[in-house]
């Protein structure tokens, strides 16, 4: 039986056109941040995280924290007890004032 080289060539254009049509289906356009660190349309209605309930890995997959970062927050909450607002942040070691107001648009006291 002879093979037959359009009938790969078909299978191989079958696929190259289903992966062009599901990169079109999610655009990654619409989830870029803007430069001036404004928040995206698509999350204007969504919640702020509570700094004092959020997790490692909540706190870590927010822009401006690292691991080390992260795992500080949770170190001095557990020796100090709950933040009661946004500066006292200023006491953990490793946020510079200008990561501070980075993490303010992000994060939530309680509450408030």
């Amino acid at each position: 039986m002879k093979k037959n080289p359009l009938r790969y060539l078909a299978y191989a254009l079958c696929i190259l056109l289903a992966a062009v049509f599901a990169l079109n289906l999610a655009p990654v356009s619409c989830y870029r941040i803007s430069s001036s660190g404004s928040v995206p349309a698509f999350a204007a209605g969504y919640a702020l995280a509570d700094i004092n309930t959020a997790g490692f890995k909540e706190l870590e997959a927010t822009g401006g924290i690292g691991s080390v970062t992260a795992a500080a927050i949770i170190k001095y909450r557990e020796k100090h007890g709950p933040f009661e607002k946004m500066d006292d942040l200023g006491s953990v070691s490793g946020l510079t004032p200008a990561r501070l107001t980075k993490l303010k648009a992000k994060f939530k006291v309680g509450n408030k």
